[in-house]
């Protein structure tokens, strides 16, 4: 078998799970970008939820209900509490940086320029990719731990935020059911106020048809009232003879 170099095994499996903790640190900055963004949309929600109810406050009158005042009241404190455990999610964490080049390439080319024996050279490009490893781990840690404390004031406001909704939406239902009942209530008062108030009608007397239609004769129909009608436009219409002249019979000769 071919002499293998533990010192080059070494170096790449060191570069190996470098880059292994370089995408694990990737997916943690994903996740710290992921939590502030919904941080953020359940601010500007709570924050609408808060001025819907600020708009709707100045309706109450002093015959408001108590127990409406008081859950408006509460889903008010409910989304105070959310949005500042969102801006709690929000606000800025420490956390280690992982190796910067800034950092590592002048050690690096300082090294590189000072060793001139190639076992020394290994020896110390094995210590410093172990120093490096370790930065990446501590990097690892240091973001993971700023995510969970990030996480666990978004959850609080976004229960919060639920707990709101879902009482907004009783509100709006306790509302509803009240309306409904005033507007019954109304309405049957109107009723029976009419009902005393209104005037008596009087009923018409029910007009009985004849029981048999008189005999219809020359004598009746003359003596009523078209009868009469008739006789005054047959005397007014009625034409007089034009009196005939006898006409002048004259001797004619035989």
């Amino acid at each position: 078998m071919p002499d293998i170099d533990i010192a080059d095994l070494h170096q790449k499996e060191l570069l190996y799970a470098m880059e292994r903790a370089e995408r694990e640190y990737k997916s943690f900055c994903d996740t710290w970008d992921g939590i502030d963004r919904k941080a953020q949309i359940t601010t500007t929600i709570a924050g609408a939820f808060l001025a819907a109810l600020f708009t709707f406050i100045p309706r109450f009158d002093k015959h408001a209900d108590v127990l409406l005042i008081v859950l408006v009241l509460t889903v008010m404190a409910v989304l105070l509490v959310s949005i500042a455990a969102s801006l709690w999610a929000l606000s800025a964490r420490s956390s280690t940086l992982p190796p910067c080049a800034s950092d590592f390439l002048p050690k690096l080319l300082t090294r590189i320029e000072s060793e001139s024996d190639m076992a020394q050279f290994k020896e110390k490009q094995l210590a410093m990719y172990q120093e490096w490893a370790g930065e990446w781990l501590e990097a690892n840690a240091s973001v993971d731990l700023a995510n969970h404390s990030k996480s666990r004031p978004l959850w609080m406001g976004q229960v919060a935020l639920f707990v709101a909704a879902v009482m907004t939406v009783f509100i709006g239902a306790v509302m509803l059911v009240s309306a409904t009942r005033a507007d019954a209530q109304q309405t049957g008062s109107e009723i029976s106020d009419g009902k005393a108030d209104a005037p008596k009608v009087q009923e018409c007397p029910a007009i009985q048809a004849p029981s048999a239609l008189p005999a219809i004769t020359i004598e009746n129909y003359l003596s009523s009232d078209a009868g009469a009608c008739c006789q005054a436009s047959t005397k007014a219409h009625q034409i007089k003879p034009k009196p005939q002249t006898p006409k002048n019979l004259g001797c004619q000769p035989e």
